[in-house]
């Protein structure tokens, strides 16, 4: 499994990215393979890899969007194949993916 934590500062202060950078360091034995940070303002987040098959090496966590929301998951998508015709914009048959 891989590993993530995160920090928030209910007072608002802003994170510090020494403290991340330990949590992370504190992870590798769980995620070996690779790591990222991610910060804004009061919340930060950390995410260490375990590479289970090749495409989670292209994975880069955490993951920023453009309004600076965060999100990590270390978890298991069955039906991704499905979701990613839908986020294509093509229509999805389980029938086809037999």
């Amino acid at each position: 499994m891989s590993a993530l934590a995160g920090i928030l500062n209910r007072n608002g202060a802003p994170v510090d990215r020494s403290l991340l950078e330990a949590f992370g360091r504190g992870l590798t034995k769980h995620g070996p393979d690779d790591g990222g940070y991610a910060q804004a303002g009061s919340i930060g987040m950390v995410f260490r890899a375990l590479w289970t098959d090749r495409e989670s090496r292209l994975e880069r966590q955490p993951l920023v969007s453009a309004a600076g929301h965060m999100l990590a998951w270390d978890g298991r998508l069955d039906n991704r194949h499905c979701h990613a015709a839908r986020a294509d914009g093509r229509s999805f048959d389980a029938a086809d993916n037999h």
